[in-house]
């Protein structure tokens, strides 16, 4: 029933012919958008990837959890073969 309803709304000229157009308007809105804001969203990145690199120094062993993972595997497989 839901995939007649999708193949039929697919198959209609009109609604695809309104889809495209809007489509290529969000696209046309969201390209002018980031023209607009390119710098500010630049700085936003910079400053958020700036506080992670201050935490992973402030904090290593809470930000890093390979280490943990690791010794729960091994000491998980040392168990099964004994």
């Amino acid at each position: 029933m839901d995939l007649d309803f999708v193949l039929g709304v697919i198959a209609d000229g009109p609604t695809k012919s309104f889809a495209f157009r809007r489509l290529q308007y969000l696209r046309g809105k969201f390209t002018m958008y980031t023209l607009i804001n390119e710098f500010q969203e630049m700085t936003e990145m910079k400053v958020r990837f700036a506080l992670f690199l201050d935490m992973s120094r402030r904090f290593p062993d809470y930000l890093d959890h390979s280490a943990p993972l690791t010794g729960n595997v091994k000491s998980n497989y040392v168990d099964s073969t004994s």
